[in-house]
């Protein structure tokens, strides 16, 4: 939409005496019956509401409108409108305005009991033209002399008819207090002012003017296809853009600077790595820019606790806040704009930039830790002291314990507190933080950094590395692709192809064969005498501890099950070979990076696992906690 649009926010009383044209491209009105009683809800809510600030306002949806040009008024005849003439063609909202003036209309009948607001309020109820079925503007007015009434001639007459109803029977059947009480207090906030108002507070509306050169139609569609509505972004930036934050001067080329400076990061923003580095999860919204101006109201609501009351905490708070800030601190825009809109986003490119930020504060943003705390840490700290307090955060988020044992050849080895029967998500956040402070310290040797995009993007498992059991497998299917699965990693080598042989042949007839299970079993035990694996030397207890687990995407971890290590080590190899990511640690876990004793690479004997727990306790000591001393 145009830079020049303008944008503000509107009490329903200053729509009064104004005048509004429904033109043709515009369906005619269909609220049904929910969508009536959720405004009546909403607004009987806030009203009702106890302990309001004096400056808590009910906000209704965008009305976006366009001034009609006289070539526009000619044509459809729009004379006898309030003060100058002039005529607002309704882009979008008229479901809502024209609810409201029904609203209106009922509450004028049975509240204040006359047809007109003007002797009370010195104004009237805005005017609604429609392009198409003229008379029902009559039809709607009609309603304050016969109130409920049928009327076949439309169908839109059918829909404000029942609207009508719809308020009616709320009012008198679905509240707790008296119809009179309840009718008090819906109207109050319809004829409070921003200046004016009583402890039932205001409603207003976010008010969005097309400039005259834009297109109804285009606007209308865009909205309108698939029910886009305005997002946040969208009305943030029209209140940037405004010519009246200007001097005339200055208003083209502050305009083309800030809209440029919006783009550039809006464009940083859908760069996945940079998005989930710094977000849980994806923003469906179209404008990921607003996650800035998210961040910016949460901090400023944790400084000053009462703005939540101020401007609330549903989808258009941000919005509201802003449009309050602008108008309070006029003239202000450029100093709003660059000092604070420009310097967030700054900031959070440097903790992108910076490798040990970007691996320590993706972390913390994967723990759920809230980033308006990050900041908190990093707001005129130095450097070190930023990075002190964000490990120490780590910390809180990894309480785990180890002790160093004292073992016969006086080589080290550790006990850990951590199981696979403890907390899971404690052990995905240690196995993380494994995968990234091995990155942290391998920092000046290599150029990796972890893609917290694609590990976000899926779903993790605990894998058991060694898992063989002698009770698995039950499931004929199971079996069978155990078999292929095997098969794979013996038929290379030669002295294995007979057995080779003999199991293929088997798997032929296998889904036919009755004594299937006896066969497999027979096959099995071959298979682990070839691998060494015929005796699992890994005590339960061994197989649960941190040296026998790793971080595995949950469909490789599903689709092999508990196949032998080598048939596991052999899928890793292939997907990593493919573009599968592959958390680092993970891939040498099966590489045998971990152990230096030279160990065979066909199982996962009991040294592997004193080793990578070693890894893991020496790799993590800063973030672990050592009984019985410091680290």
């Amino acid at each position: 939409m145009g830079a020049n649009n303008s944008i503000c926010l509107k009490s329903v009383y200053d729509l009064l005496d104004m005048n509004f044209f429904i033109p043709d491209y515009q369906r005619g009105y269909r609220w049904s019956q929910n969508q009536v009683t959720d405004l009546l809800n909403d607004i009987y809510s806030f009203a009702s509401k106890k302990g309001k600030s004096e400056e808590e306002f009910y906000c209704l949806q965008p009305i976006v409108v366009k001034k009609c040009n006289q070539e526009t008024m000619d044509k459809y005849n729009l004379v006898d409108g309030f003060g100058d003439n002039t005529w607002y063609e309704v882009v979008d909202g008229q479901q809502r305005l024209t609810t409201i003036k029904i609203l209106f209309l009922y509450l004028l009948k049975y509240h204040l009991k006359t047809d007109s607001l003007k002797q009370d309020y010195r104004k009237e109820l805005f005017k609604i033209k429609y392009a198409t079925r003229p008379n029902s503007e009559e039809f709607l007015n009609s309603l304050i002399e016969a109130g409920h009434q049928k009327n076949s001639e439309y169908i839109d007459y059918d829909y404000i008819d029942n609207a009508y109803s719809y308020i009616d029977n709320w009012i008198n059947t679905n509240t707790k207090d008296l119809p009179g009480k309840v009718r008090a207090t819906l109207f109050d906030p319809l004829v409070n002012t921003k200046d004016n108002q009583t402890e039932r507070g205001t409603i207003q509306v976010i008010w969005y003017e097309l400039e005259e050169s834009e297109n109804s139609i285009d606007t209308f569609t865009r909205l309108n296809i698939g029910k886009i509505p305005l997002t946040n972004a969208e009305l943030i930036k029209a209140l940037f853009l405004q010519k009246s934050n200007f001097t005339e001067a200055e208003v083209e080329p502050r305009q083309s600077e800030i809209a440029l400076e919006w783009d550039r990061i809006e464009y940083a923003l859908q760069n996945d790595e940079f998005w989930y580095f710094l977000n849980e999860e994806i923003n469906n919204t179209p404008a990921r820019i607003e996650f800035i101006f998210d961040v910016m109201y949460k901090i400023a609501c944790k400084k000053e606790p009462e703005l939540l009351d101020k401007f609330g905490t549903d989808n258009d708070r941000t919005f509201r806040y802003f449009a309050y800030r602008i108008l309070e601190e006029k003239g202000k825009v450029t100093e709003i704009w660059s000092k604070e809109v420009k310097a967030f986003f700054n900031t959070f490119e440097e903790w992108f930039t910076d490798s040990v930020w970007y691996h320590y504060i993706g972390f913390l943003i994967y723990c759920g830790v809230d980033i308006v705390t990050i900041y908190d840490f990093y707001k005129d700290k130095p450097k070190d002291e930023f990075l002190e307090k964000i490990k120490e955060k780590i910390r809180e988020n990894v309480p785990v314990k180890y002790k160093i044992l004292k073992t016969p050849d006086n080589t080290k080895e550790y006990d850990v507190k951590l199981s696979y029967d403890d907390n899971k998500i404690l052990l995905r956040k240690v196995l993380l933080l494994l995968n990234i402070e091995y990155i942290v310290k391998q920092e000046e040797k290599t150029y990796i950094r972890f893609p917290f995009d694609r590990f976000k993007k899926e779903s993790w498992d605990i894998e058991h590395i060694d898992s063989f059991t002698e009770n698995d497998m039950n499931d004929r299917a199971q079996q069978k692709m155990w078999l292929i699965d095997s098969v794979s990693v013996l038929e290379d080598d030669e002295k294995y192809q007979e057995l080779v042989k003999q199991i293929n042949e088997f798997l032929e007839s296998f889904d036919e064969s009755k004594n299937a299970k006896d066969k497999f079993l027979e096959f099995r035990t071959s298979i682990l005498q070839a691998v060494g694996e015929q005796v699992s030397e890994n005590s339960e207890d061994d197989k649960k501890s941190i040296g026998n687990l790793t971080l595995l995407d949950a469909g490789t971890n599903r689709s092999y099950g508990n196949a032998l290590f080598p048939v596991k080590r052999k899928t890793i190899i292939e997907k990593d070979s493919h573009g599968q990511f592959i958390p680092i640690c993970t891939k040498y876990v099966f590489l045998k990076y971990f152990n230096k004793g030279g160990a065979s690479i066909s199982r996962w004997n009991n040294s592997d696992i004193k080793s990578y727990r070693n890894f893991v306790v020496e790799t993590l000591a800063d973030f672990f906690i050592l009984e019985g001393g410091n680290n």
